[in-house]
């Protein structure tokens, strides 16, 4: 299996970290920080983190680091943007910035079985270029 170097993160990781700095998610982010992984932001991801991080994360501490990984983060414009979260449409940017970035979405959505097509659609042609894990997934063990 190729080695993971590109990911775009949930905002329930950056959440998840900014509450527990020795949990899956914050070695995830902290892997993200040190270069060991790459973040991939579109700019409707981005929105979403600054909105729910303001109101959910504290700590000014975390919230400078998680500036610092999206001015690193490679960003990306999704040409469009898959229905494959049927209890959540929101969360279909996070798979349309993933397969944008050819990157691995982590998110604990994968843990409940919630990224999949709608009844009678396919994924897109390219979706097996990205995978998907959580947090406690292959991304967190290899970081």
């Amino acid at each position: 299996m190729a080695a993971v170097r590109r990911v775009v993160l949930d905002t329930n990781v950056l959440v998840a970290a900014a509450y527990n700095p020795r949990s899956a998610s914050r070695r995830v982010v902290e892997a993200c920080l040190g270069g060991g992984l790459t973040a991939a932001v579109s700019r409707a991801l981005r929105r979403e983190y600054e909105f729910v991080l303001a109101r959910a994360a504290r700590g000014r501490a975390y919230l400078e680091r998680v500036d610092q990984l999206l001015d690193g983060a490679e960003v990306v414009e999704p040409a469009r943007t898959p229905r494959v979260v049927p209890a959540d449409p929101e969360d279909d940017k996070l798979v349309a910035a993933a397969l944008a970035a050819g990157a691995v979405l982590v998110s604990e959505l994968v843990g409940r079985g919630r990224v999949r097509p709608r009844e009678g659609e396919k994924y897109p042609e390219n979706t097996r270029a990205s995978r998907c894990t959580s947090p406690q997934g292959e991304v967190s063990s290899g970081a």
